[in-house]
């Protein structure tokens, strides 16, 4: 087994695919790059100039739309609020929850970009981020972050029973 296959990536053609037209495409559908044999989950739909984001293990790709090859359907999302993502051949579980009580702001920023990643490839609807009442500097590094992350819909303050100000629910966009 050479790298690209051991890290979950397949460079071998299979006889089975077949071309789609970008039409048939749905999210979290596993295609094959034609020309350089990656495969990966189709993370969006074609966009104006026709072109999809692929996630081909831990890489993240664009490719036209347009000549990518079926190899299946996507996993139906799990029940519950923990989700795996199987990203590069690895299995992981993503919590819906993330503790930065503690940590610098920039390592919570860090964690929390890779967090915020991972929890939405795996298809979370919301996460709870917990940074602690404290002097408001980690909650405020947290919230301007969430600000600039595209597939961020909105965010608010945890309720009573959350974690109230200690707290800051995100929730994705669909």
């Amino acid at each position: 087994m050479d790298k690209t296959e051991s890290a979950g990536i397949s460079a071998a053609s299979s006889p089975a695919a077949r071309v789609l037209s970008p039409e048939e495409l749905k999210l979290g559908d596993i295609v094959r790059i034609p020309g350089i044999g990656l495969q990966g989950e189709l993370l969006s739909l074609p966009d104006k100039k026709g072109e999809v984001d692929i996630l081909c293990g831990s890489m993240r790709t664009k490719a036209k739309a347009k000549g990518l090859e079926f190899i299946r359907h996507a996993k139906k999302p799990e029940p519950g609020g923990t989700k795996t993502l199987a990203p590069a051949g690895r299995t992981m579980t993503i919590s819906p929850e993330i503790n930065l009580i503690g940590k610098t702001t920039d390592e919570a920023l860090y964690e929390l970009d890779k967090y915020l990643d991972d929890a939405y490839l795996a298809r979370l609807s919301n996460v709870r981020i917990v940074h602690g009442k404290g002097s408001g500097i980690l909650r405020d590094a947290v919230r301007r972050k969430l600000k600039k992350v595209s597939y961020v819909e909105s965010f608010r303050a945890g309720e009573f029973g959350e974690g109230d100000a200690g707290v800051t629910i995100a929730v994705f966009k669909s």
